[in-house]
């Protein structure tokens, strides 16, 4: 490729940037419809940021080539996977039924009452969205 490797760490650092500045807005979306979407099209991005790295002959690719991986990196690496996975932990709260104050049986194994944790209690609407 006839780049030096300061060339190849700057490039991977720029994605590490772009990662972290769209971290908490990649974190709002998945607090608003979910992780899945968010995760599935993480794997396309990373797919076509490594593709485009493979096929990379110089340091403009390089350097495009690991701004893609950026956002394929804030979209589905270590903080978006956990911010679902958190997300996940408030469907239990749609198996949770006011009126006999119980959690059905899966709940009973999982869960605690909404707002027993001192977490906010989560309307069914939003609970069912994760």
């Amino acid at each position: 490729m006839g780049v030096s490797p300061t060339w190849v760490f700057a490039a991977f650092s720029v994605a590490l940037l772009i990662a972290a500045l769209l971290g908490p807005i990649v974190g709002r979306i998945i607090d608003r419809h979910g992780g899945r979407d968010a995760l599935t099209l993480s794997n396309l991005v990373l797919f076509a940021g490594l593709l485009a790295l493979a096929s990379s002959t110089g340091p403009i690719g390089l350097f495009a080539s690991w701004l893609v991986l950026g956002v394929g990196m804030a979209l589905g690496l270590y903080d978006a996977a956990f911010a679902t996975l958190t997300a996940h932990r408030f469907w239990l709260y749609a198996l949770y039924d006011e009126r006999t104050d119980e959690f059905s049986e899966i709940g009973k194994q999982y869960g605690t009452k909404p707002g027993a944790d001192g977490r906010p209690e989560m309307d069914r609407q939003s609970a069912r969205r994760h």
